[in-house]
């Protein structure tokens, strides 16, 4: 008898240097994530690259084993070619499990390589021709595994995903969070912010671009440590550290630390760095970018994600909002945030509604 396949598109992301505890399988939003079986990696993957993989490992005999992915799956209809399948479902596939990682990653620390710069693949079994792989410049450097990361790997466990449709994950807020502010009709701002983050978990970047990368996302968050002006609302150009502390103590804790004591650090050292960065130099300030790298990165991921939310409500009822904090409707979504933490700083409970 033929074997039977689903009439599925599957587009597979591997994320090289997140550790998963488990064999099983759990959900990010819409994207499943587990570790395939080691029959259906062979076929992901390039033969000669699993073999090479093999002889590679420490232990050759044994079979090497999958990286943890990210799958989502789109129904073929009446489709009949893989490529029509990519043309129809492609974009939205993509899409979807680019959110997915960027959800990972505003979820909790630790370092995994974007999917798209090792290999991303789609698969339709039940098409001839069933496979297309779209190799990135990392393809072979992860041959025998993740060895000689200097950062801190990803952590992921079971317990963090959806298993069962009405018993939602610990991740499931931090998707929603997301996928309530593309419903809503997005920001350019937030799209920087979020591409910069990102950009910040470069493989083989030096710790100054890393750093440069979380700068730039805080500067479309917060328009700059020193500015005066966020287009035409006025700003208090020595109440950085302040508003910092604001947004801290009012979303997720970036650490054990105090709100203040970060807000402080990030004013006082961190500010010294980003000068440093401005300036040209980068490869003085290269110890400090990375020994600092992590907590930037922690008090740029609460900040974000906080920033997402409050875009949220920005587009929901952007005349409220606006009223609220004392900005003008057609300004930018920078200036009414910042003016909120403004607000809230001054008169404690007076955004809180709307920044949590």
């Amino acid at each position: 008898m033929s074997r039977e396949y689903p009439r599925t598109l599957a587009l597979y992301f591997p994320l090289w240097g997140l550790n998963f505890d488990s064999e099983g399988a759990g959900a990010v939003g819409r994207v499943m994530c587990c570790e395939p079986h080691w029959e259906e990696w062979l076929t992901l993957q390039k033969s000669d690259v699993w073999h090479a993989s093999r002889q590679a490992s420490a232990a050759p005999a044994e079979i090497p084993k999958a990286p943890c992915c990210l799958v989502c799956f789109a129904p073929l209809g009446e489709l009949t070619s893989i490529e029509a399948a990519i043309e129809t479902h492609g974009p939205r596939l993509l899409a979807t499990t680019r959110d997915a990682v960027t959800v990972l990653r505003l979820y909790r620390s630790g370092w995994f390589l974007q999917p798209e710069q090792a290999m991303y693949v789609y698969y339709a079994p039940s098409l001839s021709g069933s496979l297309r792989r779209a190799p990135g410049p990392y393809r072979q450097a992860f041959v025998a595994g993740v060895r000689d990361l200097k950062l801190s790997p990803y952590q992921l466990r079971i317990a963090d995903l959806t298993q069962a449709r009405d018993t939602p994950g610990p991740i499931t807020a931090t998707w929603l969070l997301l996928e309530d502010f593309r419903a809503s009709g997005g920001n350019n701002s937030v799209e920087i912010a979020i591409e910069a983050f990102n950009r910040s978990y470069g493989y083989q970047l030096r710790a100054v671009s890393r750093a440069a990368n979380l700068f730039t996302a805080l500067d479309a968050l917060l328009g700059g440590m020193s500015a005066r002006r966020i287009g035409k609302v006025a700003i208090n150009p020595r109440g950085f550290a302040r508003r910092v502390e604001v947004a801290l103590s009012l979303g997720d804790a970036p650490s054990a630390a105090h709100p203040r004591v970060e807000a402080r650090w990030l004013n006082s050292e961190g500010r010294e760095l980003r000068n440093a960065i401005a300036h040209g130099n980068g490869r003085a300030a290269e110890a400090d970018a990375a020994a600092s790298y992590e907590r930037l990165q922690a008090i740029v991921r609460a900040l974000l994600r906080q920033y997402i939310g409050f875009a949220t409500r920005w587009n929901a009822d952007r005349e409220s909002v606006a009223e609220s904090v004392g900005v003008p409707p057609a300004g930018s979504l920078a200036a009414a945030y910042v003016s909120a933490l403004e607000s809230e700083a001054r008169q404690p409970g007076s955004a809180r509604d709307i920044l949590q």
